[in-house]
């Protein structure tokens, strides 16, 4: 793993990517320091609780519980520190965030990259409206 892991990043940052996932219905993922955590440590931060629809995927869900929760640095980068998904297919979708926070990727790299699932295209697009 040490020799995986980029030189500026410390072991216990990679012990925070480690992604969670709850199998409840709907399902709770999540991948990074809670918000608290992260304030604590970092001063100039921002986050957003974007709702979206379940029906991005599957027209037939009755379920719209989801919503998804991005922490981010306020610089010029808005670089991705946390992410918390709540959805019938957060464990799904918590994949691709793991590697957003691990990179400290910016928000719209995370968004403009090539996904299989719309909810990521979605979300930059959501996130870009509301930062």
């Amino acid at each position: 793993l040490e020799s995986n892991t980029a030189p500026w990043r410390s072991r216990a940052r990679d012990m925070e990517t480690i992604p969670v996932v709850i199998y409840t219905q709907p399902e709770i993922a999540w991948v990074g320091p809670s918000e608290s955590k992260i304030r604590g440590k970092l001063h100039n931060i921002g986050s957003r609780v974007i709702h979206f629809s379940n029906e991005m995927r599957n027209p037939g869900n009755t379920s719209n519980t989801a919503a998804v929760k991005v922490v981010f640095a306020k610089d010029d980068q808005k670089s991705v520190l946390s992410v918390s998904i709540i959805s019938p297919a957060a464990g799904d979708l918590i994949g691709e965030s793991v590697l957003a926070v691990k990179l400290g990727a910016p928000l719209g790299l995370w968004g403009n990259v090539p996904h299989a699932h719309p909810f990521y295209k979605s979300l930059n697009t959501m996130l870009e409206l509301k930062i």
